[in-house]
């Protein structure tokens, strides 16, 4: 079907008047579902991000010393085993 652009533009305003006038009188709310998850999404982005950066306080935990030993035993077995 081929329309006039007067035709095809007087088509598109009516379609936009009775989208508005139906639109208006809808309320305005989400299934219960997606209520629920925004009113999360809400929380959680009002909660503070997680640092990537590690905590580098002074008396963090130094590994324990372990015996040269007592690694290079691991590494025999570990090596035994594949």
């Amino acid at each position: 079907m081929a329309l006039r652009p007067s035709d095809n533009h007087a088509i598109r305003v009516e379609i936009g008047e009775r989208l508005k006038t139906v639109l208006a009188r809808e309320p305005r709310c989400l299934p219960p579902h997606l209520d629920q998850l925004m009113h999360r999404f809400y929380e959680l982005d009002h909660d503070a991000s997680p640092s990537i950066v590690p905590d580098a306080r002074p008396e963090a935990e130094q590994p324990e010393a372990t015996p040269a030993s007592a690694w290079l035993q691991r590494l025999r077995d570990l090596t035994r085993r594949s």
